[in-house]
């Protein structure tokens, strides 16, 4: 599968950008070299679990490892949409109990007097 391959190859770039052996990166996950080499040929589906510890291995966000994937939306692009989203209504809200606040504290001078 075309996903698979993808991610393999990022995962082997990053590595050796990083300078790592596939025996290391295999220690540091706790998996085999042969399950590396696996991954990194597109031939093994990897878990969420492993895409985790490569990840953390690699020092790499885990979105970077799916780089060069075409899609409509690709799971980190919906989750920053949602994110830009949920910053605007944050926004909203802060600039509304701001002049909430405001009106209140005018109320609160007004009743002192």
């Amino acid at each position: 599968m075309e996903i698979r391959r993808i991610v393999g190859q990022n995962i082997k770039n990053i590595r050796k950008y990083r300078g790592l052996s596939q025996i290391e990166l295999a220690k540091a996950i706790k998996l085999t070299r042969s399950s590396v080499v696996n991954m990194e040929s597109g031939k093994l589906n990897i878990g969420l679990d492993n895409l985790y510890e490569l990840s953390l291995a690699l020092q790499v966000p885990i979105t970077s490892l799916f780089n060069g994937i075409q899609g409509k939306n690709t799971a980190a692009e919906e989750l920053t949409s949602q994110l830009k989203e949920l910053q605007k209504e944050h926004e909203e809200l802060s600039r509304k109990h701001k002049i909430l606040v405001g009106k209140l504290l005018e109320l609160a001078k007004e009743n002192e007097s």
